[in-house]
């Protein structure tokens, strides 16, 4: 009976931590569910913290803040992981290029056009010939294509309101752009078409992440320093994670192991 029962706990244990429930490999990965709810996470996030303004204060918003950065966090993961597979696959460096560029601006000029065109003219309290008339009106889409600042504002819109940025989340669309780029030319070098190559970059950028965090640089430039080693660390996570997709089971208690590893 005791035998018996051991042998009951050891399956159990093993069915927690065995590649049973499938490995990364496996068509059926839910990516889109994955995107979809992290969407969800940030767009509900962002309308809870928005009327707030910052700096951010206070339990409840702080909770709502992580779990956005949460999601920000997962979308690069998911990235790193669609651009390893991409670039592991395929030796067209033209193809990889466009296939970014149209990843990204189609829609980034979409809503550029909405916010500029018919948010702006609707929602600003200034007559619409000073709406065009002023200079910030004809730079807004340039700002925002060239991410010369993501979170630019338009003349008079929401100017009683905490904060008036257009479109507040576009700012991490320059560290996607960043990251497509240096995986790009790393990919040239050779180092992000090996499992290999990609463990030893992973290795850079979390040594990276880590010293920035423990050790936050204060000076110019400080902010984007540290959400580019923050962002490159987890899109290096999604790297790594194709390119030993075949060594990663997909297994509850692998799953609570990372969650706990990150909290």
């Amino acid at each position: 009976m005791e035998r018996r029962r051991k042998m009951r706990v050891s399956n159990s244990t093993g069915l927690l931590f065995a590649g049973a429930h499938g490995r990364l490999e496996d068509r059926a990965n839910n990516f889109t569910a994955i995107r979809i709810g992290f969407a969800a996470l940030v767009l509900a996030g962002h309308a809870i913290m928005l009327p707030m303004g910052l700096p951010i204060n206070g339990a409840f918003p702080e909770f709502v803040d992580g779990v956005v950065q949460f999601a920000l966090d997962g979308f690069f993961i998911l990235s790193g992981y669609m651009i390893a597979a991409s670039l592991m696959r395929s030796h067209d460096m033209i193809h990889y290029v466009l296939a970014r560029i149209f990843r990204i601006f189609p829609g980034l000029i979409a809503a550029m056009l909405i916010l500029w065109l018919v948010v702006g003219p609707l929602f600003t309290g200034q007559s619409l010939a000073q709406y065009w008339s002023d200079a910030d009106s004809w730079l807004f889409p340039v700002r925002i294509i060239f991410q010369l600042d993501p979170q630019a504002s338009l003349p008079g819109v929401f100017a009683s309101h905490p904060l008036t940025d257009m479109n507040g989340p576009l700012w991490t669309i320059r560290y996607e752009l960043l990251a497509y780029l240096a995986a790009g030319l790393l990919a040239v070098t050779g180092l992000f078409r090996s499992r290999w190559g990609i463990l030893a970059v992973f290795a850079g950028a979390a040594l990276l992440s880590d010293i920035e965090t423990l050790l936050p640089y204060e000076g110019m430039g400080s902010g984007t320093l540290f959400a580019a080693a923050r962002f490159g660390g987890a899109f290096m996570t999604g790297a790594v994670m194709y390119a030993w997709r075949d060594r990663i089971p997909l297994a509850p208690g692998w799953a609570a192991l990372l969650i706990l590893t990150a909290v």
